[in-house]
């Protein structure tokens, strides 16, 4: 199930490279898309010249496939799956994996109202089956009625490119039973037991999470004693150092004394950061004011000018109390901020399926390669201390939220932080 080409292709090319690389035949079944498209999205993850040569990846139309003939017939398709299943074995290949663009079937062809039985009878071919099938709905092509077969029929779903172990999908003859009219009662008793076993998974659940954090606050207490007595110590060298400074006529001890003086300010730091992250997934997830996060995390920064820009106003966030603290550390750890201006644009917008919070500063940027290390737990860069970005991913991923860096090498930095659907919505309002 997909919304935009970004969806559809981040699950559909991994699909295919995973083939590839484990020696099995790959088919794609073209419709809305051209061969150009999909090669094209291929070839920018990764070189497959030699697959296309070599034909262990080649493509299809619908008109040759599921529409040959001028019609889709169930019995034709099935019987075409397990032909091309024995022949990719036949020619030394480890299985098909084959992924088809189902939008040829809201053309209203003769046929395509058999659909959902075709995909029912799909599942009739494993376990013993030898190939893998991905199934390519594009949701706004589709009425409801037939996304919520598509969910029947399928025991996996990628939705919107996030993996899920399907909990509505009904058996074969039961899902055929449905549809000619008749509920069986294992449907009925498969459905109230799937309610009951939710319940009680839930309860058990919250007995569970209690009894961690419990015991991860009894830990916190310990830990945190141990940080406090440690910064104390700190805190006494720091003193003594800053008198020996005071006192001391020899300008390259007070050099000596002054880095002393740094360790400690970074020791403390480092504190200050541990007993943060003993705080990430800590507390309990609740619905917050956007706004308010992020004008309080705005408040508590010193080292930029930030201007904020949020499109809609009353946004809330399902996120914890650390949530004002991501958005801080990210602002703190801005990498180039040491070149260009101090100014900072914190926008907020909605984009297909998901809230964008972006942190954008115009310097130098960060370059391709030490993109992905920004977030790594002590990895260093420009302005960045290698521990306030760890933090905030950390943060973040508690609450099901995603964080990268995708600004322009030599130009400009651009952290955004996407929250997907489910993750926040409209302040209801006051009555």
């Amino acid at each position: 199930m997909f919304r935009s080409e970004a969806e559809q292709l981040s699950s559909v090319v991994p699909f295919l490279l995973a083939g590839l690389d484990c020696g099995e035949k790959c088919v794609y079944i073209l419709d809305s898309s051209s061969r150009e498209d999909i090669v094209d999205a291929l070839m920018a993850a990764r070189d497959i010249q030699a697959h296309l040569e070599s034909g262990q990846l080649s493509f299809m139309t619908s008109d040759e496939t599921y529409l040959k003939g001028g019609r889709f017939d169930v019995g034709r398709m099935l019987n075409l799956v397990r032909d091309n299943e024995a022949k990719s074995v036949s020619e030394g290949y480890r299985g098909l994996r084959a992924t088809g663009e189902m939008t040829w079937s809201c053309t209203g062809a003769p046929g395509a109202d058999l659909l959902a039985e075709y995909e029912a009878r799909l599942n009739g071919l494993y376990p013993e089956s030898d190939a893998s099938m991905l199934c390519q709905y594009y949701e706004p092509s589709f009425g409801h009625d037939v996304l919520l077969d598509v969910l029947r029929t399928h025991p996996m779903l990628v939705m919107h490119g996030e993996l899920c172990s399907n909990p509505y999908y009904v058996p074969l003859d039961e899902f055929l039973s449905i549809k000619g009219g008749h509920v069986p009662r294992e449907t009925y008793e498969r459905t109230s037991h799937d309610i009951l076993r939710r319940v009680h998974l839930s309860i058990i659940h919250r007995l569970e999470m209690r009894d961690f954090r419990r015991t991860r606050r009894r830990l916190s207490v310990l830990e945190s004693a141990g940080l406090d007595e440690i910064g104390s110590l700190v805190d006494v060298v720091k003193f003594y150092n800053e008198l020996a400074m005071d006192s001391c006529p020899d300008a390259a001890v007070r050099d000596y004394l002054g880095e002393i003086g740094k360790r400690c300010s970074a020791i403390h730091k480092r504190i200050s950061f541990a007993k943060a992250f003993q705080l990430v997934g800590e507390t309990e997830i609740g619905w917050r004011s956007l706004e308010e996060d992020v004008e309080r995390a705005v408040a508590g920064v010193d080292a930029c000018d930030v201007s904020l820009s949020i499109e809609r106003k009353g946004i809330e966030v399902l996120a914890d109390d650390m949530f004002e603290r991501a958005i801080r550390s990210v602002l703190e750890n801005i990498p180039d901020m040491d070149v260009g201006s101090r100014e900072v644009l914190v926008r907020c917008r909605e984009s297909e399926a998901c809230l964008v919070l972006s942190v954008e500063h115009e310097g130098k940027g960060v370059p391709e390669g030490a993109k992905s290390q920004l977030f790594c737990c002590g990895s260093r860069y420009g302005n960045s201390d290698g521990y306030g970005l760890f933090l905030a991913k950390e943060i973040l991923a508690c609450a099901g939220i995603s964080i990268r860096e995708c600004g322009i090498p030599g130009r400009s930095t651009r952290f955004e932080i996407s929250l997907p659907e489910g993750r926040y919505r409209l302040q209801p309002p006051i009555l």
